[in-house]
């Protein structure tokens, strides 16, 4: 979190706008990965990224989708760990495991 750049400390304020961007891209993510789960993979949409190069590798070589997607998604966090350093791996760590909480809470759901 920034600090207050007169008094160099955090504020209520700075926390309460840091939990709701957090919120709202947590949010986000959950929406995204939901419409990519029930409505694009399903249907064999390919629109670019991880989830449609998993779908074509999932076509190709079988193994399922949701493997696929957080096996990729591992070496992409690896390749930024490695080229980009630490920092940026937190941000990218995130959004990973929200995306595979929601893969195995999708998947449960499909089987059960």
């Amino acid at each position: 979190m920034e600090a207050n750049k007169k008094s160099g400390t955090v504020t209520k304020i700075d926390v309460q706008q840091q939990v709701r961007s957090l919120l709202k891209i947590t949010l986000g993510n959950a929406v995204m990965g939901f419409a990519y789960a029930k409505w694009m993979v399903p249907h064999q949409i390919i629109n670019g990224g991880i989830t449609s190069v998993s779908m074509l590798l999932d076509r190709l070589l079988g193994g399922g989708v949701a493997t696929w997607t957080n096996g990729l998604t591992l070496v992409l966090l690896l390749c930024c760990a490695i080229f980009l350093g630490k920092e940026n791996l937190g941000v990218r760590t995130k959004s990973w495991t929200s995306g595979m909480i929601l893969n195995v809470l999708t998947k449960r759901e499909a089987e059960g």
